[in-house]
């Protein structure tokens, strides 16, 4: 008896493959990924379409959809409208668009509240009560223009040094240095303020601001409790 020793099992009829042993599909019930229920489910579903979601998966993907739009924040509007910024100016700069148009009238006696300085922001404060626009105005133009005054004052009394021989050679080019300092900013500050008060913005400059906001706010509350 000889023996053939390329001859292999005898094949299966009953094999789909061809009778011959090698690769074997898994079971879909031995899948680990679960894709054997689904894929029964699939295959016995005449209305099934390929790539589609089971039905159950399906829901539950709406259901946390819906969770997640539950808990997503919305910020209030005066969140962003503080992100958005201001028309035209950025922090500290405040317009007065959210306010609503101003009148011309209030934006001529803001005008004049900085023409004169310090002397005719007094005037429009105490001559414009109820205007609170022309009134923040007068108040910053006071606040700006007193200290102002005040350091030109004393620079122009320091000036008499400058008559002493000797003393004044080395005094009198610190003094004119100084009184530049103080006069070219404060007039670049005079310039855009009489501007943007006649266009109706309401221009809250830095620190001077905020004292012509406290100063408002003071002569306000003493009207009231009067």
């Amino acid at each position: 008896m000889t023996t053939n020793p390329n001859q292999g099992p005898r094949p299966d009829p009953a094999d789909s493959y061809g009778g011959y042993g090698g690769y074997r599909p898994s079971n879909s019930v031995d899948d680990p990924y679960g894709t054997g229920q689904s894929s029964g489910t699939q295959r016995n579903d005449p209305n099934y379409v390929y790539g589609q979601r089971p039905q159950g998966q399906q829901s539950h993907d709406s259901q946390t959809q819906q969770q997640q739009q539950q808990f997503n924040y919305e910020p209030p509007e005066s969140v962003l409208r503080r992100q958005r910024g201001s028309s035209g100016f950025s922090a500290p700069f405040t317009s007065a668009a959210s306010q609503g148009p101003i009148e011309k009238e209030d934006r001529k006696s803001a005008f004049y509240s900085y023409l004169g300085f310090c002397f005719t922001g007094i005037v429009f404060f105490f001559l414009k009560k109820e205007r609170p626009f022309v009134r923040f105005h007068a108040a910053q133009s006071i606040v700006l223009f007193v200290p102002i005054a005040a350091v030109l004052v004393v620079l122009k009394v320091v000036s008499i040094i400058t008559l002493i021989p000797f003393i004044g050679w080395v005094l009198s080019p610190v003094i004119s240095l100084l009184t530049f300092l103080v006069v070219a900013p404060a007039f670049v500050l005079w310039i855009i303020l009489m501007v943007l008060s006649y266009q109706g913005v309401r221009v809250k400059l830095p620190i001077v601001g905020h004292y012509a906001e406290a100063i408002v706010a003071r002569f306000s509350s003493e009207k009231r409790t009067a």
